[in-house]
Parts: C-alpha cells; sequence; structure tokens
C-alpha cells in the first residue's frame, strides 16, 4: 500500500488490489450503484491506472470485495440497499441502467382499447439520489403495476417517475414491506399506490399475484377491484418522504400496518391510507380519484403460493432500512419511537400511525377527502388539511363505505394529541365547511384541534344568494370516549354555524377540566399512546369536562343511547345545543341566543334553562320527554327581537320547581 493510500483511510479489497474509503466521505450514499463488470471506467487487474478518492466514494462493500466472499453490506456494516433488477419470469420486465438512472421498459399489457401494463421485479430499491424511470410509449395506458418477488422489502430513498405520452397511474406492490425514505420523491402523471398485498384483483376472479409466474396478463383489464392480503401478517408500510401527486389525483398506502411520519400531497384530491388484518379481502371501488375499501373474508386459493414472512416494523428498521431517515428509532427491547416526539408506538398488524403532513387542500372545489383506516389508529404531532374553496372530507378511524354485512375497517382504538391538526375549512363565502369524523369501537382518546367552519370574510368568485355555513364534527366511540380539545370550530361569520356532535352510551359532564384534563397535567400528548392502544375493550361511560365543553365553536349535539347527566353543572354556550338521551339530568344551560332541544324518552330533568340574548330573538327552546321536571325557562329576546318559541311535549307529568310566573319569559 502507497503512503498515499494510507493516508486516505482503511484499506479494502477491489479485484486482489488494495484501495481504500476516503476518510469522511458519504460512502453509503452510493452503495450498490454499480457491480464491477458494469463499472466501466473501473481500473482493469494490473493496470497502473489509479483510483480516484471520488471514484471510490462510489462502490459499496459488495462491491470491492471478491464475489465469492461479497455480502450485502455497506461499509458501515449496514446492509446494502438491494437496487432494482428485473425478475426472470413471463413478464419481460427489461432494467436498464444509465448513471443514476434505472429505465424500466418491456413489460406485459392487457387486451383492450386502455390496457394496464405490468411489471415485476427480483428487487425494488433506491439511494438517495437515484431515479426508477417507468417508460411507457403506449398513451393509452391507463395503469402501471409493477410487484416485487424477491421477498425483500423495497427500501426507496430516491425518485419514481412516469416517462409516458399518457397518464397512467401507477401501482407498487411488495408483500415484503415498503419504506419511503426521507430523499423519496414522486414524478408521475396520475394517482400513486403502495401496497403489501400479495395480490391485486380485476373483476372477479382475475389476478395480478406478487408470487408464482402464472398472471394471465391479457385477462387483467379495467381498474383494480380488490387488494388479496394472504398473509397472517402482512407486510409494513413506512414513509417519510415527500412523496406528491397532481391535482385532483390519489395517494394510498395500503399495508398490514402504516406509519407516516414524512408529507402525502394531492392537492384537490385524497389520501387514504389504511391498515388492514391478513389473510382479508380488500374490496375497492374507485369513483373518480376517490379509493372506497371493503373488508371481506380472503380469497379462495388454488394451491398454496411461494409466501413469504413479511417483517414487522423493527425488524425492517434494523434490517436494510438502518441508515436510512425514517423518523422512527427501534430500541433494543423491540418498541418504537417517533424520533421527534420520543413518542412510543405500537407496531402491531391493524396500526395506522400519522405524524408528520397529510395535505389535500386546494382552492378549487373538488371532492376532497383524507382517510386514515385501521384497528388501531395514532394521530400525533400531525397536520392533516382538506380545506379548500369548500371543505373537504377527514374519517379517522371510520370507513365512509361501512357494510354491515362484511368485516369493517373500523378502529378499534383511536388517539389524536394535542399537537395534532385537523381541517376542513370552506374558504369561498359561497361555499360550507367540510365534514371531520373521529370514531372508534372501544375507545376514542381526542386532545386536538378541528376547524370546519364557513368562509371568513367574501370572496370575489362567491355567487349571489349563497351563503357559507359551518361543517360538521363527530367525535364518538361505541364504549370509551375522552375529549379535551385544545380547539373545535365549526363557526360561521357568513352563514349558520356548523354542529359538532359527541356520541355515545353513556355522556357525564362533570365541573372543571375533567379526567382527561387531569392526564395533561402529568402528559402534554393527553392519555399515554400505548395505554389508548394496547389493550380489548373499553367503559362505558364519557365523561367531559364543562372547560372543554364551553370551548367548542359551534353548534353541539349530545347524543348518547343510554343516559346523559350533568346534575351540578352550569354550562355556557356560544351557540346552539341539542342534547338526545333515554335519561336526561343537567344543571343551568345559557346560550346566548341559541337554541335549546332536550329529548329524554324516559326521564329529563334540568335546572334553569336560558336562551335569552340582548340583541336580536331570543333562543327557542324545545323539551320531549316521558316525565320532565324544569326549574326556569327564559328565552327573552333583545329590544330589537323577539323572544324565542317554547314548546315541550311530554307523555307523563310536566313539573316547573321555580316561580311560574317567571317560568317563561318572552316578547310576543
Amino acid at each position: 500500500m502507497t503512503t498515499r493510500q494510507r493516508r486516505l483511510g482503511v484499506a479494502m479489497k477491489i479485484m486482489g488490489k488494495p484501495v481504500v474509503k476516503p476518510k469522511g466521505s458519504n460512502y453509503s450514499k452510493y452503495q450498490g450503484r454499480c457491480s464491477p463488470l458494469e463499472c466501466k471506467n473501473f481500473p482493469p487487474q494490473g493496470s497502473n491506472q489509479k483510483v480516484s478518492p471520488s471514484f471510490l466514494n462510489r462502490l459499496s462493500l459488495a462491491q470491492v470485495m471478491p464475489w465469492g466472499v461479497a455480502m450485502l453490506l455497506s461499509p458501515t456494516g449496514l446492509p446494502a440497499i438491494a437496487q432494482i433488477t428485473s425478475a426472470k419470469d413471463s413478464a419481460g420486465t427489461i432494467v436498464t441502467r444509465d448513471g443514476e438512472s434505472f429505465d424500466i421498459t418491456g413489460g406485459s399489457l392487457s387486451s383492450g382499447a386502455q390496457p394496464n401494463l405490468f411489471h415485476s421485479f427480483e428487487e425494488f430499491g433506491l439511494d438517495s439520489g437515484q431515479i426508477a424511470n417507468f417508460i411507457s410509449n403506449n398513451a393509452q395506458v391507463r395503469n402501471i403495476l409493477g410487484r416485487v418477488v424477491g421477498g425483500n422489502p423495497s427500501i426507496i430513498n430516491g425518485l419514481i417517475k412516469i416517462t409516458s405520452t399518457g397518464s397512467p397511474n401507477l401501482y407498487l406492490m411488495n408483500p415484503a414491506g415498503i419504506i419511503f425514505g426521507a430523499d423519496a420523491r414522486l414524478n408521475v402523471p396520475a394517482s400513486f399506490t403502495a401496497t403489501t398485498a400479495t395480490g391485486i384483483g380485476f373483476g372477479e376472479g382475475n389476478w395480478f399475484d406478487a408470487f408464482g409466474d402464472n398472471n394471465n396478463y391479457q385477462n387483467l383489464i379495467g381498474e383494480p377491484t380488490s387488494f388479496a392480503f394472504d398473509l397472517a401478517q402482512p407486510g409494513s408500510i413506512i414513509n417519510a418522504g415527500d412523496l406528491e401527486v397532481p391535482d385532483n389525483q390519489r395517494i394510498a398506502l395500503i399495508g398490514g400496518s402504516v406509519i407516516n411520519t414524512g408529507q402525502l400531497n394531492a392537492p384537490g384530491g385524497n389520501i387514504t391510507i389504511a391498515a388492514v388484518p391478513g389473510e382479508s379481502l380488500v374490496k375497492i371501488s374507485q369513483s373518480g380519484n376517490l379509493l372506497n375499501l371493503e373488508i371481506e373474508p380472503p380469497r379462495t386459493l388454488d394451491g398454496q403460493p411461494s409466501l413469504i414472512t413479511a417483517l414487522d416494523i423493527p425488524e425492517l428498521l434494523t434490517g436494510q432500512a438502518q441508515g436510512i431517515e425514517t423518523g422512527l428509532s427501534a430500541n433494543s427491547n423491540g418498541t418504537v419511537q417517533l424520533t421527534d416526539s420520543g413518542t412510543t408506538v405500537p407496531t402491531e398488524t391493524g396500526t395506522t400511525i400519522v405524524s408528520g403532513t397529510l395535505d389535500v387542500s386546494s382552492p378549487e372545489l373538488r371532492r376532497r377527502s383524507v382517510k386514515v383506516l385501521g384497528d388501531r389508529i395514532a394521530v400525533i404531532n400531525a397536520t392533516i388539511d382538506s380545506s379548500g374553496g369548500n371543505g373537504g372530507q377527514v374519517w379517522i378511524g371510520k370507513n365512509p363505505q361501512d357494510n354491515p354485512d362484511n368485516v369493517k375497517l373500523n378502529a378499534n382504538r383511536t388517539f389524536v394529541s394535542r399537537d395534532s391538526e385537523i381541517k376542513a375549512d370552506g374558504k369561498n363565502s359561497d361555499q360550507n365547511g367540510g365534514r371531520v369524523t373521529v370514531w372508534s369501537e372501544e375507545t376514542t382518546a381526542f386532545y386536538g384541534e378541528i376547524t370546519a367552519g364557513g368562509a371568513k370574510e367574501p370572496t370575489p368568485q362567491a355567487r349571489n344568494g349563497r351563503t357559507s355555513d359551518g361543517g360538521t364534527v363527530e367525535i364518538s366511540s361505541q364504549q370509551t370516549l375522552i375529549f379535551d380539545g385544545t380547539k373545535v370550530d365549526v363557526t360561521a361569520p357568513l352563514g349558520e354555524n356548523g354542529t359538532i356532535t359527541f356520541d355515545h352510551n353513556n355522556i357525564s359532564i362533570v365541573p372543571g377540566t375533567g379526567i382527561a384534563g387531569q392526564q395533561l397535567a402529568d402528559n402534554p400528548l393527553g392519555f399515554d399512546v400505548m395505554e389508548i392502544l394496547s389493550g380489548d375493550g373499553g367503559t362505558s361511560g364519557f365523561t367531559l369536562g364543562a372547560n372543554a365543553l364551553e370551548q367548542v365553536l359551534g353548534n353541539i349535539v349530545l347524543n348518547a343511547s343510554n343516559d346523559i347527566t350533568a346534575p351540578n353543572v352550569s354550562l355556557n354556550f356560544s351557540g346552539d345545543i341539542t342534547i338526545d338521551g333515554v335519561n336526561v339530568t343537567l344543571g343551568d344551560i345559557k346560550t346566548n341566543g341559541g337554541a335549546i332541544t332536550i329529548t329524554a324518552s324516559e326521564n329529563l330533568s334540568t335546572q334553569e334553562l336560558n336562551s335569552s340574548t340582548t340583541v336580536g330573538k331570543g333562543g327557542d327552546v324545545t323539551l320531549n320527554g316521558g316525565n320532565i321536571q324544569v326549574s326556569w325557562i327564559n328565552a327573552q329576546g333583545g329590544s330589537d327581537g323577539k323572544g324565542g318559541n317554547v314548546e315541550i311535549t311530554t307523555e307523563g307529568f310536566f313539573r316547573a320547581t321555580g316561580t311560574f310566573d317567571t317560568l317563561i319569559e318572552g316578547k310576543e
């Protein structure tokens, strides 16, 4: 070894000659770029040509060791990222390397005027700065679909692009798992779907399978209609990249467990993140760019395919993804933490974790939506934005395509942290706010912020006579509901306020902050995430602090299948209040001119009901119950308005415990 080589660093072997990795170089950035035969400028054995340090930076350990002992390791001892290679099967995929770009041509077409183009890869991975270029010269191709059959996860830390005269959608399927690193990007003309399914279905019985070489590509026509997850533990998906599709398109990440720490952007379009159970079939329907999901029992397989064992998230992070920025860290005890917050999160199949940004906002009038689905969901330090000219939709924990005949994609447990923000505002003054639903079967814990209001000021494009009303927010659980949101706002300065609904079996309102507020004193995120998402079952009660309820801006609905109790609480609202239960027991309620509607199928007992106002008309008061007992009702209007209407309907008795001559105050 020469003196110059010793100064450069640690010696290694290249074709029997000692060479070195320069000290301080970003060596792993270029790992796996070419094999010794592909590096045409490499000095031949016995040559006196010098090897420059810059060229050495481009070599991985697998390249500089003799082929007989080469391993998929980087010089740091970390596994190297598998590059893109075509599978040796009937798909006919051709991968041609041109510098840092992998040009993908060939493939197999389906029949039809708008065919689908299918590719098959042995490995599919990209290092930072590398490009996977799907090339299609057929302008009629509607979908490009690629499968990865080698059994290794896809670690993608570069750019995926499509070069085409048309605008095809792109589907990438790898049952072993998919990770998008912090440098991952998209340059595609339409929608993008990544999935760890083991098959993509077309119609009845036609499958693009991830295993074997029995795909009948000619018959795989039209749009995909289902994803098959044949593994008991489906592969996972992690996104730390900045993935964006063009306006009015779709991004979908569908796997056994899904974690997003990066950014997903689909302006005016739709984002779907779904963690699905193993051994199941996901039926999909596509209305424009909107992806609707339903879970059904698994498909019947003709013979057992050559299935892999997918790695779980801790195994992915400690395998080939080491050295890739994912926003996650794996601990020695097998747990996983979000790097930014240090929050420990579960990773079992069916878990969806959303951090970072999900953004479908657009000034245009679009049918935009964000869906976050799975058995256990946590939204932590996240921004979800579905605002625009008209407010969009956000579904967290509840599948809008819920079908009681099928296994549901509804969450059992849902958590939204205090540092998370959800937006569905309508910004045109002739359009309304959107809809936000946060839901679970067992436990919902909500500490974050939601806005789904109407426009705050007139906009030039507004049509005469149209108003901008507030949207709809539902925060619900079938069993345990915890609420202490920092802000929930569906107000509409130019129209009617929207509605916030709390739906539960039993609702109890207590003075002050309640249980949720007490927990926040110890944990800024709210309840411990693992506590909320772990375990099974829940309680049958919802204890709500009066302080949190009074901070809700808009019309409020409290809906319980059993009882609602707030006997010793005085509540002061800025909008309408609607309360519906079996037995309803309340203290004082004041709405500052908002309407009060209370329904109890059995017994209704309340203290003062005050819907009076100093300006304009007093709020209406409507009471419906089997038996009704009330202390006092005041529906008086201001000096420039009438008193509100008071309507009392009972099948049993009505009793006023206060002074009867002041029971109702109002102006005709």
